[in-house]
């Protein structure tokens, strides 16, 4: 499977000058009545939902380039959390290239959508870590380096499945030599993954 890298989009002077910056600290969460839509400069950011027993699913995790707005979703509950420190700048419904922000939005969305439908929960995370290694990682040798502030708790709700799985299925992950751990949560996906990357 190929997944979608995200290139930032490049904003016209007049679209910069009618456009509103905003910051959040790590933790923050936007303002749901908020239906402006956003286009991350810089920081990570995740999306999520949960049931009637409170148990959490991730549907989303973005980063620069990607856009959020609560009115991009249906889901209900709905929070907008930042993994990171975050700049967002507003975009105006005129502005250039929404649309293919737009579409590259909807098919990252459908993309996680195709890992969390894997019956087997090793391959729901062997293909969650690529995915987020292709959006997020940095070439290296050996394949992309994984180095967000994401918490095996986090991958657990991205995928539907425990904390304690995703520990131990790292381990034989790693064993099986088709990923790497470093310190500071980083992770080296193997390039065999990405055909079309290099170094």
């Amino acid at each position: 499977m190929s997944y979608t890298r995200l290139l930032s989009p490049t904003l016209s002077t007049t679209a910069l000058a009618n456009s509103q910056i905003r910051w959040f600290v790590k933790g923050a969460t936007f303002p749901l009545e908020d239906d402006t839509l956003w286009t991350i400069e810089e920081g990570l950011i995740r999306t999520t939902t949960w049931d009637e027993t409170g148990d959490v699913s991730c549907v989303g995790i973005w980063g620069p380039g990607d856009i959020i707005s609560p009115s991009l979703t249906q889901v209900n509950p709905y929070q907008i959390e930042c993994l990171s420190r975050v700049t967002v700048r507003s975009l105006h419904s005129q502005a250039p290239h929404l649309d293919e922000l737009l579409i590259t939005h909807s098919k990252q969305v459908e993309e996680l959508l195709s890992i969390i439908h894997c019956r087997r929960i090793v391959s729901r995370l062997l293909k969650a870590l690529q995915w987020l290694a292709y959006k997020f990682g940095q070439p290296h040798d050996s394949g992309l380096l994984l180095d967000i502030p994401v918490t095996h708790q986090c991958l657990a709700e991205l995928i539907g499945t425990t904390r304690v799985t995703i520990t131990r299925l790292l381990g034989e992950l790693e064993a099986s030599g088709q990923i790497q751990r470093f310190s500071h949560r980083r992770i080296l996906v193997e390039s065999i993954s990405f055909p079309n990357i290099s170094p």
